[in-house]
């Protein structure tokens, strides 16, 4: 009764609620591409039960329906041409199902003239809006510009954009770096076989998710929080065949004692996943010193004094994976939380020096929305309950969606991804 009130208020329907799976294979079903290239040529992401059909603006509508949609614009160059791309959407919208993906490839590169520049530029606006209007389906709609990289480099993110895994992810655009070499793209499993994970804050919430995502990717797991959370860490750690380590971040030697603690195991870290982090809510008027740098420490302080340590050290592989947790209240600014969003947005401007400064390593973020935690279970009904739909497919997300989305970020096959912020907040409505 209160739901079905709160949508009226809202003016909005009840949402498709969202299916999830932990594997990142494409759902069984028909896909539609368009391309100027036939579906040869483009190694397109398959799985079992899973059929391409080449898609034309014709004047009868097929019965069959859509799983999904990839539609490659790299060719759009003139204004006509984005007539041409409404109209095939146009016919085939109808024929997707409820959370269907739609994918957009473009590339803001590769470009001949301003009116190619000025359509490549035009579907991130048309993106964003599609994905606001298919929202109720629980249809995401995301745009990947290739920027110069080949279409090789794109295997790992059209993997993403196309299964499930990205089902809290909508209305994005992520850009691919040109100047990285493909690898050898790994499938929808196993992805992480052979590699090790450090996940700092792994006890709990989003850090229990992500790193027992990470180790079924495959991944050897070192999980490390406070060692008041020992008691919790060391049984995940064991379920999850991996390592705990406990220490605080904050701690003047922490940099230190994780170097030791990691060379007496022999460890050499692939994946390095910066998911801690605390808050301390105050306007600014009534912010102490002791809760700004709290925040700051641990939220950004600590990354940056950890990644310093670690770098030139004997306890990092030659190509690393950096993730950090950001936050869509930190890139969109939130009242009472110029602390927390001071920290969370800076690491947007953090990971894109560092990117340039360690060419050899990835550097990625990625900003949650509205998660649904033991953290938001105690926020007060009725501001849960708005915050939660407050974005274009009315719901909350859930941790497993960041974990999914951290380890897509962190596959050695997505090595053309680097120095990018992926939002995994359902399009919120703010900030995104």
């Amino acid at each position: 009764m209160f739901e079905s009130l709160l949508y009226k208020l809202m003016g909005r329907r009840p949402p498709v609620a969202l299916q999830r799976q932990a594997s990142s294979a494409l759902q069984p079903g028909c896909y539609g591409y368009s391309s100027p290239q036939p579906v040869s040529e483009l190694a397109l992401p398959n799985a079992v039960g899973v059929q391409w059909q080449q898609l034309a603006v014709t004047t009868t509508t097929e019965a069959a329906r859509l799983a999904g949609l990839l539609i490659d614009c790299r060719q759009l160059r003139h204004v006509s041409e984005l007539q041409q791309l409404m109209v095939l959407l146009q016919q085939q919208l109808a024929r997707l199902q409820n959370q269907s993906p739609i994918l957009f490839i473009s590339d803001s590169v590769s470009v001949l003239s301003a009116e190619h520049s000025a359509c490549q530029s035009g579907l991130t606006g048309f993106v964003r809006s599609l994905a606001k209007e298919l929202g109720g389906k629980a249809c995401r709609v995301n745009l990947l510009d290739l920027a110069g990289a080949d279409w090789s480099a794109a295997q790992a993110s059209m993997q993403f954009f196309l299964s499930s895994a990205s089902c809290y992810v909508s209305g994005q655009l992520l850009r691919l770096s040109p100047s990285r070499p493909a690898q050898l793209f790994c499938g929808h499993t196993n992805a992480l076989t052979g590699k090790t994970a450090l996940v700092t804050g792994a006890s709990r919430g989003i850090g229990k998710a992500i790193a027992t995502q990470l180790a079924a990717g495959g991944a050897f797991v070192i999980g490390l929080d406070l060692p008041s959370a020992s008691a919790v860490l060391g049984p995940l750690m064991q379920s999850l065949q991996g390592h705990s380590i406990t220490l605080d971040l904050t701690a003047e030697d922490a940099p230190a004692a994780l170097l030791a603690a990691l060379a007496e195991r022999q460890l050499k870290l692939d994946i390095l996943v910066h998911n801690a982090g605390v808050t301390r809510d105050r306007t600014l008027k009534n912010m102490t010193v002791t809760d700004w740098q709290l925040v700051l420490e641990l939220n950004l302080g600590a990354q940056i004094r950890l990644n310093d340590a670690l770098l030139g050290s004997a306890q990092l592989a030659e190509q690393v994976a950096f993730v950090s947790l950001s936050s869509i209240n930190g890139l969109a600014g939130q009242r009472g939380q110029c602390n927390y969003a001071c920290a969370k947005s800076a690491l947007t401007g953090y990971i894109q020096s560092m990117a340039q400064r360690y060419p050899s390593h990835r550097f990625n973020a990625v900003a949650p929305g509205f998660i649904r935690t033991d953290m938001t279970a105690k926020m007060p009904w009725l501001i849960r309950e708005i915050g939660q739909r407050f974005n274009s497919l009315g719901q909350a997300g859930e941790p497993l969606d960041v974990a999914q989305a951290v380890s897509y970020l962190a596959r050695p096959d997505n090595s053309a991804c680097n120095a990018q912020v992926l939002r995994v907040c359902g399009q919120s409505l703010v900030g995104a």
